[in-house]
């Protein structure tokens, strides 16, 4: 990669993976050094330059009992394994994958990305080699569960322009199937079209049986993307639920996608852009404003229920501003006496959203305030306890620890 001025280029991409004994592995990919030194600037024989990402990726074990974070290097290569993106099948097998630059000709910034993967036992002792995606050129990949095997999903292609901050998107979205010995089972195309529509940053989400994928859709002459999704069934690789359009107004990168077992639903969160109303002194005058909405799905991706702060018209003075940060992943608990899960997400610029989700409806109780400002390089949350949730939170200066304490 070569974005200079991308605070990415320092770290980028964090996953809790849970074990079986109540402890999770932590894995994040970031430059070398603490704090991390970011990229590496290259003067090319012609005089110009350019910068290309370093990042490795390492993990940490949490003992939700003495949390501590203790930098161990997992995957070390030349260039940019960034962001990481890690599930744990029901069968203990542990698959981790990442965006890989290590192809390229770095003396002359000559970039050539891969989508890779490998598959590792519970002790993160691998059991596979480091594969590569069956599309060249493949990148922004991430992975899932789905029983014994795993969904990987991973855009393809570069368009200059557009986008966030016009730097371009993406072109097609793909997926794979990956079985417990790190063999491809499955390859397909879910929103291939040659350059017609241009679709990237695609996420999973993975039951039993069934994949929940969602992406961003490039709209024309608009700062917002439509947020699209699908429903993939592995057993028969079809698409169960086929592409359709969850989301319009979508802000770029700020959407997340979630299983939740205990109430067999699916639940994606993300902010978009709405009318709101504000007021000074006396006189109310209509704004555009970033707000949170958040969906609950089936297995078969039919929608349940929705919130968005437009929809809570009564409470939309209190929740406009409420905004998930931009790639955040929450810390969930599950309390199956009451079929309530709650699912905390990192609220710009501080502080957590605190949604209760039942089967069938969705509540945002609380915003729960903090010290810390969050950063939108990758975050991930776990509970140490009902009343005490954990995030890792990436930031310019190395990965930062926060604890949440319930009110």
């Amino acid at each position: 990669m070569s974005h200079a001025s991308d605070r990415r280029q320092y770290q980028h991409g964090v996953e809790f993976v849970p074990l079986p004994d109540g402890s999770h592995w932590l894995l994040w990919s970031s430059a070398p050094g603490d704090p991390p030194e970011g990229g590496q600037k290259v003067i090319l024989k012609d005089g110009g330059k350019c910068n290309y990402f370093t990042h490795n990726i390492y993990y940490s074990r949490i003992d939700p009992a003495n949390p501590r974070i203790e930098k161990y290097p997992l995957i070390v290569l030349p260039e940019a394994q960034e962001p990481v993106s890690a599930a744990i099948s029901k069968a203990g097998v542990i698959a981790v994958t990442f965006e890989d630059g290590s192809d390229s000709d770095i003396a002359n910034c000559d970039g050539v990305i891969q989508q890779r993967y490998q598959l590792f036992d519970q002790a993160l002792r691998p059991i596979s080699e480091i594969n590569k995606a069956a599309i060249n050129g493949a990148h922004s990949g991430h992975v899932a569960a789905v029983n014994t095997n795993f969904v990987m999903v991973y855009a393809e292609g570069w368009i200059d322009g557009g986008g966030d901050d016009n730097a371009g998107t993406a072109n097609d979205i793909y997926l794979e199937v990956i079985d417990a010995h790190g063999e491809r089972i499955h390859h397909r195309g879910i929103a291939v079209d040659q350059g017609s529509v241009r679709d990237w940053w695609p996420l999973v989400a993975g039951s039993d049986e069934h994949a929940m994928l969602v992406w961003q859709r490039y709209v024309d002459d608009s700062g917002y993307a439509n947020l699209m999704y699908a429903v993939y069934a592995p057993s028969s690789n079809k698409l169960i639920k086929e592409v359709s359009l969850l989301k319009a107004n979508l802000v770029y990168y700020h959407y997340d996608v979630q299983y939740l077992p205990t109430i067999n639903r699916f639940l994606i969160v993300g902010n978009y852009v709405g009318d709101a109303l504000l007021r000074r002194g006396r006189k109310p005058f209509p704004v555009v404003s970033p707000k949170v909405f958040a969906y609950l799905l089936d297995e078969q991706g039919t929608i349940i229920t929705q919130w968005d702060a437009d929809m809570a018209c009564e409470t939309c003075a209190r929740h406009f501003n409420y905004l998930m940060v931009r790639e955040s992943q929450p810390a969930i608990l599950a309390d199956q006496g009451q079929d309530l899960v709650k699912v905390l997400y990192p609220s710009k610029p501080k502080g957590v959203l605190d949604f209760a989700v039942k089967a069938s409806s969705i509540e945002l109780q609380d915003h729960i305030g903090g010290n810390h400002y969050w950063f939108p390089l990758g975050a991930d949350g776990i509970f140490l306890d009902e009343s005490t949730a954990y995030f890792a939170n990436l930031t310019q200066r190395g990965l930062k620890a926060l604890t949440v304490p319930l009110k």
